[in-house]
C-alpha cells in the first residue's frame, strides 16, 4: 500500500485527495491501482500530512531496525520499490555498515533519470525473462546506475500509449469542433478547454496544439514528447550503492520483489485469505497461517512448473486439480476412500510434482484445539 494524491473536479473547481492504494490484477493479470482509503482534501489535511509522511519515510528505518534486533542479521540489501526513496533513507542505509539497498528510480518526473535513459547506449546484457540491462555513470560517488530493458514491459506500455493517445486525440477534435462550429470563439477561452481536453488520458505526453487568434484552433502530435516516450516505454532504473553484485544479479534480487509482491495478492486473491470472519485473535492468526503455507505451496508449485515446457500456470495448475474426484465406499463394514477420474492436465501436474500415488493416506489419530492457547493436541 502506499498514498497518492488524486484531483477531483467538481463545481467548477479541482480539489486534491490523499488516498491510500493499493496494487491488485486485474483479469487479464495487469497490476491496476485500487483505492482503499480516502484521508481527506489536502488543503483539509493540514498537520496530519506532514505527519503521515515523516511515518511513511521512517518505515523503512523501523523495519531494517526490528530485523536487526529480532535476527541478528548483520548483512542486508533491502530491495524496494521508488516509492521507498527518500534522502532519508539514503542516509540511513549510508549510515549503516553492510547494510545496502537497490531501489527501482522515479524515471519520469525526475531530472536525473532523463539523464541516465539517455546515457544507455552501450551494450546490453541479457538476463533471463526478455530483459538487458546496461550499467550508466551515476555521477556520484558510491551509487551505481542500471537502466533495464524488458520486452513484456515495452509491449504492455506500447498497448497503454496507443489507447491513451487514441482517447487524447477524441478529446483534441472535440475541442476542434466546438471552434469550427462557433461554440467557442475566443482565444482565451479556446486555450482553457484546449488545456483541460489534453489532461484527460494523459494527452499532454504526446499532443500540443496553437491559438493562433480567435476563432482558430490546431492540434497536432509533438514529435519531441513522442520520441522521448518511445524511448522511455519498457525501461526502468535502478540504483543501489552494493558495489559487488553484477548487473544481473541486481536485476534477478529486484524480480524477486515482483515474486513477492505477486505472493501477497495471490493471499489476498487467488488463494481468498480475505475476509477474514474470525474475532479471535489466535483464530485470526491460525487463519493467516495456513493462508501462508498455502502460498507456500503455490510458490513450490510454481517453481516445478517452471523447471518444466508446460503451458499451465500455477492458478491453472490448481483449476486441473479440481477434476480429481474422491469417493468414500463402504465394503463390508470397512470404510475405503478412493481417488480418480482426473483430466489430462491434473495427470500432467501430477507427473511434474513426482506425485504416482494419488490415493488418500489412511485414517489419522483425532485431534482436537486448544483455542485458548493455539495448540493441537492428538488423542
Amino acid at each position: 500500500m502506499f498514498p497518492r494524491v488524486s484531483r477531483v473536479k467538481s463545481g467548477g473547481h479541482v480539489y486534491e485527495y490523499l488516498r491510500i492504494v493499493e496494487t491488485v490484477r486485474n483479469g487479464e493479470g495487469r497490476s491496476q491501482q485500487k483505492v482503499i482509503g480516502n484521508l481527506g482534501r489536502l488543503d483539509l489535511v493540514g498537520d496530519r500530512l506532514d505527519v503521515l509522511v515523516e511515518k511513511l519515510k521512517s518505515t523503512v528505518q523501523e523495519v531494517v531496525g526490528d530485523v536487526r534486533e529480532r535476527f541478528g542479521l548483520e548483512r542486508i540489501v533491502f530491495v524496494g520499490d521508488r516509492g521507498m526513496i527518500s534522502p532519508q533513507n539514503r542516509e540511513f542505509f549510508n549510515s549503516l555498515e553492510n547494510y545496502h539497498y537497490i531501489l527501482g528510480h522515479p524515471g519520469r518526473r525526475d531530472a536525473r533519470a532523463q539523464q541516465w535513459l539517455a546515457l544507455a547506449t552501450g551494450t546490453w546484457i541479457e538476463c533471463p525473462r526478455g530483459t538487458r540491462v546496461q550499467e550508466v555513470a551515476s555521477g556520484e560517488e558510491g551509487l551505481r546506475v542500471l537502466v533495464v530493458e524488458s520486452d513484456e514491459r515495452r509491449e504492455f506500455e506500447q498497448a497503454m500509449r496507443s489507447r491513451s493517445m487514441e482517447r487524447a486525440e477524441a478529446h483534441l477534435k472535440k475541442v476542434t469542433t466546438a471552434v469550427e462550429r462557433g461554440r467557442v470563439k475566443q482565444a482565451a477561452k479556446i486555450g482553457s478547454y484546449a488545456a483541460r481536453a489534453l489532461q484527460k488520458d494523459k494527452g499532454f505526453r504526446y499532443f500540443s496544439y496553437a491559438v493562433a487568434g480567435d476563432g482558430q484552433f490546431r492540434y497536432y502530435r509533438d514529435e519531441t514528447k513522442f520520441k522521448a516516450e518511445v524511448g522511455r516505454e519498457g525501461r526502468y532504473i535502478l540504483t543501489t550503492d552494493q558495489l559487488t553484485l553484477s548487473p544481473q544479479e541486481i536485476v534477478a534480487h529486484y524480480k524477486e520483489l515482483s515474486d513477492l509482491e505477486d505472493g501477497f495478492r495471490s493471499v489476498k486473491d487467488l488463494i481468498e485469505a480475505r475476509p477474514v470472519h474470525h474475532k479471535k485473535d489466535v483464530r485470526v492468526c491460525a487463519h493467516l497461517f495456513i493462508a501462508q503455507l498455502a502460498q507456500v505451496l503455490m510458490r513450490q508449485l510454481r517453481h516445478h512448473l517452471e523447471q518444466t515446457d508446460t503451458y499451465l500456470s500455477a492458478p491453472d495448475a490448481l483449476e486441473a486439480m479440481k477434476s480429481l474426484g474422491v469417493a468414500v465406499l463402504d465394503i463390508n463394514g470397512q470404510r475405503q476412500v478412493l481417488a480418480g477420474g482426473m483430466s489430462r492436465d491434473a495427470r500432467q501436474v501430477l507427473q511434474i510434482l513426482g506425485i504416482s500415488n494419488t490415493q488418500p493416506p489412511g485414517p489419522r489419530t483425532a485431534q482436537k484445539c486448544d483455542t485458548k492457547n493455539g495448540l493441537v493436541m492428538a488423542n
